[in-house]
């Protein structure tokens, strides 16, 4: 995917370049080929050499011939092609009638109506071509540090989109908690905050798919795509409950008047502001198809380079827990590689004394995680999450905190909303 660059949702980066060794065949590609104010760029070269240079030279999204031209120099410039990381669409102009022969190849009769209707194709034949550029060259790509395989795939995806023309929007829905994630956009920050803020409002969670329509439910399964021209019947079956007018509003404002649902494969909805033509929607079935099944694949990688983490950290645990008899020493030791096994915002080890429970060891990463309880008790028997972990010998994890009196006094950090308390005996 090296080769896809990054793109904000237009075709002004796009090459059409046209090659014809006969002067009124360049006249008539420079007439019939106008390139909109904004789109595509047309290149016309006469020579053979010319036009292998400017291969060599600049990424070109369709190479555009004008026939006859010699079987020799047509053999040159396939083996150019060829070699090319993303070769061009080739669009023939000869006598024959107009007809696609391949994926990578077309046929335009050579003369103004054939140019006029290519030129008025062009745009969509662009975006085509390169959304099959980009699903041909997407590939799993490998976690870097902390971010993770998903992560980078949905931004590398994302991007090859922008550079399609589209303007994208991924949705992921957790499969456990069915919970929306915004995973990234081509939109405008003022509709993604909207949507971020009707999503939170909603608490974040996906509506049951028993409670959507047909159409919608197939899309939140995976088994079709769908094309919704009413904004604002889409927007209240996947945000049930929420002030949407504002939302819609908005939309409409930035231009958007239709929107198109894709399934990825499982993993969430690709939407796209604008009612695609159909080879286009069959272009962008086959990209989040394959983008979906990368992002399943990612998601096991994820999982196995996080326990192969936590198997790595889990041995340092052991190596410090036998290197020192310092409690103080050993406390830091274990929270600091706890954080690249189970990754925190906020820890500390409780030791029991005297019926009380005190906070020896502590340890945040966020700085914006407010109090701290070193040296704090918290009192056994007061019916908090540590209490009730500690009768009943196993991890209690819980979500969505919003109480003290869920932890006690002593042991919520201000800011903190998950807390997983894991009793240890010896």
């Amino acid at each position: 995917m090296k080769a896809v660059p990054k793109s904000k949702g237009s075709l002004m980066d796009a090459r059409v370049l046209a090659y014809d060794p006969s002067p009124e065949g360049r006249r008539l590609i420079r007439q019939g080929l106008r390139s909109p104010e904004g789109g595509w760029r047309l290149l016309i070269r006469a020579s053979l050499e010319k036009c292998l240079s400017t291969l060599g030279k600049m990424p070109v999204d369709a190479l555009v011939l004008g026939l006859p031209i010699e079987p020799a120099h047509l053999f040159q410039l396939l083996a150019t092609t060829r070699r090319l990381a993303l070769p061009p669409l080739w669009i023939a102009l000869g006598d024959a009638p107009a007809r696609k022969d391949s994926e990578g190849w077309m046929q335009v009769p050579k003369g103004h109506e054939g140019l006029e209707d290519l030129c008025r194709q062009m745009r969509g034949l662009l975006r085509i071509h390169r959304l099959r550029n980009l699903e041909r060259t997407l590939t799993l790509p490998g976690s870097a540090g902390r971010e993770g395989a998903v992560r980078r795939l949905v931004d590398i995806g994302l991007d090859g989109l922008r550079w399609a023309g589209f303007q994208p929007m991924y949705f992921a829905i957790d499969p456990h908690s069915r919970r929306w994630t915004l995973r990234g956009s081509g939109y405008p920050p003022a509709i993604q905050n909207a949507i971020l803020e009707l999503s939170a409002g909603l608490g974040g969670v996906a509506p049951r798919v028993e409670d959507l329509s047909p159409a919608l439910a197939d899309v939140v399964r995976g088994r079709a795509d769908l094309q919704a021209d009413s904004l604002a019947d889409i927007l209240q079956a996947i945000m049930p409950g929420g002030a949407i007018d504002s939302l819609e509003k908005l939309l409409r404002r930035e231009g958007v008047h239709a929107l198109y649902l894709a399934p990825v494969a499982g993993e969430g909805i690709l939407a796209i502001g604008e009612r695609p033509a159909e080879v286009e929607r069959l272009a962008l079935r086959a990209f989040s198809g394959h983008w979906g099944d990368l992002l399943r694949q990612a998601r096991t990688l994820d999982l196995l380079s996080r326990r192969a983490q936590a198997l790595s950290g889990l041995q340092q645990v052991s190596l410090k827990l036998s290197s020192t008899r310092d409690p103080d020493a050993l406390l830091g030791e274990v929270l600091a590689l706890l954080e690249e096994v189970v990754p925190f915002d906020a820890a500390a080890v409780l030791l029991e004394q005297g019926g009380r429970l005190t906070a020896q060891g502590e340890r945040l990463r966020q700085l914006d995680v407010g109090g701290r309880i070193l040296g704090k008790a918290v009192l056994k028997g007061s019916g908090n999450c540590i209490d009730e972990a500690l009768a009943a010998r196993s991890p209690m994890r819980l979500d969505d905190l919003d109480s003290r009196s869920v932890m006690g006094e002593g042991g919520l950090w201000e800011g903190i909303r998950s807390w997983l308390c894991i009793p240890i005996y010896w």
